[in-house]
């Protein structure tokens, strides 16, 4: 069962509406947004994910932490069997999709020559973790394939609540380390005239043969630009309506200095829809958790920081946005990415 935690803005903290029945008012506009929303698997379908998730994800981290404190050839040969033992599993039972708490088996390996090996003889999506051993390219390359089907998962869980925040989409809309383009849909459900524009700036090119297949299969009835570029390097001033961040500020090395370049292309009155994990609660075992793994995590998605205080962040960076958050705790996927803050900023006129 999903954790509805509560809803808030800039002024009043916690709604008085905590189940969301008669809706938020927020810029001129009622949002109904609440737990029921959240689409999410049968019980014992989840009780055996998250099982299978925590059984791998505390193994091989006691293994990882263990080894590093064993000479070099008793490591070597623990290690390279039950790497092979692992990439013939996610090979044969799950076609390859690899649980990202596995991965953190291979943090283990990067520090000995004779360990590197291992990692070299697993299959390509594991060994491209080790980014720091085997360069970033290749890590990119990995998480243009294992990003767009961990969002396609996440997309299904929040599709109603996406759905319910972005009803109003129009105009010019910048999809802001798009990835896939998974939000692309929603814009093409509200369109009929009323989005002009779609511009999905992504800078890992790897995306890009999978937004095009999402442009394919939505066929929108407005321009698509795919830009392989980083925001600052964006020209222009107020050229947005809407900006989308979906799960994308915990990738980004310096989030107050990108927030500040998204408010130059955001027009007076814009919008921005954001959906981020989020570090939980100080003094939680979840956040102690999310510190612990901060490192491994990095290295495995590509970037991704597990535990950054996003909310905050995006109020201190744009003051002059005002926000409107719904907090969720969901049961699915790893328990350090389980948080996230959904909601909608407006822009000062």
């Amino acid at each position: 069962m999903a954790s509805y935690v509560r809803q808030g803005n800039d002024s009043d903290g916690i709604s008085k509406d905590p189940n969301g029945d008669s809706g938020i008012t927020f810029d001129g506009e009622v949002f109904k947004v609440h737990e029921g929303m959240l689409k999410l698997p049968s019980p014992a379908k989840l009780k055996a994910q998250n099982t299978r998730i925590l059984a791998i994800f505390v193994f091989f981290a006691a293994m990882a932490g263990w080894m590093q404190k064993l000479p070099e050839f008793l490591t070597f040969a623990i290690s390279a069997p039950i790497a092979l033992l692992v990439a013939l599993i996610l090979v044969l039972k799950l076609g390859g999709t690899v649980p990202v708490a596995a991965l953190v088996f291979c943090v283990g390996l990067d520090q000995k020559p004779l360990q590197t090996v291992v990692v070299l003889i697993m299959q390509p999506s594991i060994t491209s973790c080790c980014g720091i051993l085997v360069g970033k390219r290749l890590s990119a390359y990995y998480i243009s394939f294992i990003l767009p089907a961990i969002m396609k998962q996440c997309g299904k869980s929040f599709d109603r609540v996406r759905t319910e925040l972005l009803k109003s989409m129009r105009g010019n809309v910048l999809d802001f380390g798009s990835g896939g383009a998974e939000y692309l849909q929603y814009a093409v459900k509200v369109s009929a005239g009323s989005v002009t524009k779609y511009v999905a700036m992504e800078p890992n090119v790897n995306h890009r043969k999978t937004i095009e297949a999402q442009v394919r299969k939505h066929k929108p009835d407005f321009p698509v630009d795919i830009v392989h570029q980083f925001v600052e390097d964006y020209q222009g001033k107020a050229l947005f309506d809407w900006i989308i961040l979906g799960n994308v500020l915990c990738e980004v090395p310096n989030p107050p200095a990108a927030l500040r370049e998204l408010d130059r292309l955001l027009k007076p009155g814009g919008r921005v829809y954001f959906s981020e994990h989020v570090r939980e609660e100080d003094g939680t075992w979840a956040a102690t958790l999310q510190d612990w793994f901060k490192v491994p995590w990095e290295i495995v998605s590509d970037g991704c920081c597990c535990n950054r205080r996003t909310l905050e962040v995006i109020r201190s960076s744009v003051p002059n946005w005002t926000l409107r958050n719904w907090t969720f705790h969901t049961p699915v996927g790893p328990p350090i990415l389980r948080r996230f803050e959904v909601g909608i900023a407006v822009k000062a006129e």
